[in-house]
């Protein structure tokens, strides 16, 4: 492990690498009663650790800007960023400007277990490419659920599998906008998604 923050208010992480750790470069999470809020991630590198480049398992408010999560590989899950809540859950969550690339599982994994939630999370303007299965994942089970938040602005290509993959279990995704919003806050029709999400050249296609 690299970094872990358990059960923490108002960190902020700044122009740090993170690189070759035998387990997660940077872990974020709750401990007992205790939950992370108001952290954020900004100018950080985390590459070439073998189980994650970034864990979100529980916290509030988690920011992560103009960051690299890259070159994952050795243990799985072996992603650039998965988010997989603890029986806590986790809300307001922003993943903006970030390069996340080369890593042996997905680039992005949204996995809420039984009971799991996940609530307004937003990922803008990152380029997600050359991972090994999907670039951007999200997958519920056993009445947990993801509601509230959006995709906009990002590329996504050239990853194994699925560019987007969302797969909805026993539990629900709901409320959640692929695109940009319209002035009026309505989600724009599909046609004009293409615009404000880009996904080309992987290897399965989905939308």
């Amino acid at each position: 492990m690299g970094i872990q923050l358990l059960g923490v208010q108002k960190v902020t992480i700044r122009g740090t690498v993170v690189a070759d750790c035998t387990g997660d470069g940077i872990c974020i999470g709750n401990t007992g009663s205790a939950t992370s809020n108001d952290i954020v991630l900004c100018d950080v590198v985390s590459t070439g650790n073998r189980r994650q480049a970034l864990s979100l398992v529980g916290g509030d408010y988690i920011s992560v800007y103009d960051s690299e999560f890259s070159y994952t590989s050795g243990t799985a899950p072996e992603d650039g960023i998965d988010i997989e809540p603890d029986s806590h859950g986790m809300s307001n969550i922003i993943i903006e400007n970030c390069m996340i690339r080369g890593n042996e599982g997905c680039g992005l994994q949204v996995n809420v277990h039984s009971g799991g939630t996940v609530s307004s999370l937003s990922l803008t303007n990152n380029l997600v490419s050359y991972n090994r299965w999907n670039g951007v994942a999200f997958q519920t089970s056993n009445s947990s659920s993801i509601s509230g938040g959006s995709i906009a602005g990002n590329a996504i290509y050239q990853n194994g599998k699925a560019g987007l993959s969302l797969y909805v279990g026993s539990g629900g995704i709901s409320g959640f906008l692929i695109g940009a919003q319209a002035a009026d806050g309505t989600g724009r029709t599909r046609s004009r998604i293409t615009m404000c999400l880009a996904i080309r050249s992987n290897i399965q296609t989905l939308l």
